[in-house]
């Protein structure tokens, strides 16, 4: 439940509705709506969604000398698409716009959606010890002289290699290397072996 007249804002996905995280593949759309609950009226600047891939890794090395300890923290992220619907409104950089904000109801809310995934090969969803690969949609209500109101939901990626195609398996192979090597250094330089192998369905 939130506070103030915003009693809640949810993202309900359509693959989602059984309780589990709902699985898509590139080129898919990803289907849904975001329910904002109200109890009293509201001025509204606009509603947007927002779907999100992104990569993380962080992990930190400790060395001795001596008495002295130092720690040294390691870390980057990589973006694979960022993709934003306003669903109600107008984005405006101002408060004071000139033909003023939207006005809603008390009640419930309901404003439907639909994003589709970038066709290009993608890594699939990983969650490590030192890092994830994680995709979510993300919605925001901003309000003039508020604090925005969100709600987020996470979804999966399940990537097919098309392993008949030669050229098309190259290009996922090279992409999911260039990933593993951007972001998973640390098991070189820990010469350590990975967790997980990644395994295509023939």
């Amino acid at each position: 439940m939130g506070l103030g007249k915003v009693q809640e804002v949810k993202i309900c996905l359509d693959r989602g509705l059984d309780g589990n995280v709902p699985v898509y593949c590139s080129g898919e759309f990803v289907t849904g709506k975001v329910i904002l609950v109200l109890s009293g009226e509201i001025k509204v600047k606009y509603l947007e969604i927002r779907a999100k891939g992104k990569a993380k890794v962080r992990w930190t090395e400790t060395t001795h000398t001596g008495k002295r300890t130092h720690t040294t923290t390691y870390s980057d992220e990589v973006e694979f698409f960022n993709i934003k619907c306003i669903l109600l409104g107008q984005e405006r950089e101002s408060d004071r716009a000139v033909d003023g904000p939207l006005i809603l109801s008390p009640g419930q809310h309901e404003y439907a959606f639909s994003i589709q995934i970038p066709q290009s090969v993608l890594v699939p969803t990983f969650e490590g010890e030192y890092g994830s690969v994680r995709y979510d949609v993300k919605a925001e209500l901003h309000r003039p002289w508020h604090l925005v109101s969100t709600s987020s939901s996470d979804f999966t990626i399940f990537q097919h290699f098309a392993v008949n195609t030669p050229e098309l398996m190259v290009r996922a192979i090279t992409i999911f290397y260039l990933v593993v090597v951007s972001l998973c250094i640390f098991v070189v330089l820990k010469k350590s072996a990975p967790e997980r192998n990644l395994y295509c369905r023939s």
